[in-house]
């Protein structure tokens, strides 16, 4: 499989382990390319603050705080419900993941709050995403018979492949783009914390958060 991506072209190269492999799949030979208007954007979704003893997660619109801080929440990359079904972006956590996050990001904190939260602070939460481009390649991929059991496999590999490209420089895109936000408070929330060499610690080193959870798909 190849990424192709500013003019470069990545090779993807799949474990034998793999049922990728082992099935022999198409998916092998495809070619995916990624485009600079395919990004996700960065976005605010709302705002985090402590009433009578508990943090509180308001929408945009339900308080207009003069003065407020401002979190991130740290993603890995955009899946199938942060594009429209023609592959324009959306935004960032626009399906399970945003719903859990509405519904549960006060709670989570509640149970366990992060290092640098200040309960006297208001924050403006923005969503961020690692890596922009749809590292599971859902758009290009999903119409191969095998995509469905095989696209975290995909996405991860994918996920390393251009993380891990110095040409590309997409360690320094998250570190620039986090810096512009300039959160006092950070949530790594990257899929794959279970191992040292999953996704959320090869984030972990770059955006030092010190604040490692569970991805928001996996909230209860």
């Amino acid at each position: 499989m190849n990424i192709q991506i500013n003019n470069q072209n990545i090779p993807i190269v799949f474990s034998s382990r793999t049922n990728i492999c082992k099935l022999n799949s198409g998916i092998q030979n495809a070619t995916v390319i990624f485009s600079n208007n395919e990004k996700v954007m960065d976005e605010p979704r709302g705002f985090l603050k402590y009433v009578n003893n508990q943090w509180v997660f308001y929408g945009l619109s339900q308080i207009t705080p003069k003065a407020f801080e401002k979190m991130a929440i740290v993603l890995e990359s955009p899946h199938k419900d942060e594009f429209s079904s023609t592959g324009v972006p959306i935004r960032p956590a626009n399906g399970i993941t945003g719903s859990k996050i509405n519904l549960l990001l006060a709670q989570v904190i509640n149970n366990r709050s992060p290092k640098g939260i200040n309960k006297s602070i208001i924050y403006k939460v923005y969503l961020v995403n690692s890596i922009q481009y749809q590292t599971s390649c859902y758009q290009a991929l999903h119409n191969y018979p095998d995509y469905n059991a095989n696209w975290h496999t995909i996405r991860n590999c994918v996920f390393k492949a251009l993380w891990n490209n110095g040409n590309l420089s997409l360690q320094q895109d998250l570190t620039n783009r986090i810096n512009l936000i300039n959160p006092s408070v950070i949530m790594n929330c990257v899929t794959g914390g279970k191992t040292k060499r999953g996704l959320q610690s090869l984030v972990e080193k770059v955006v030092n958060s010190k604040n490692s959870y569970p991805h928001p798909s996996a909230w209860k």
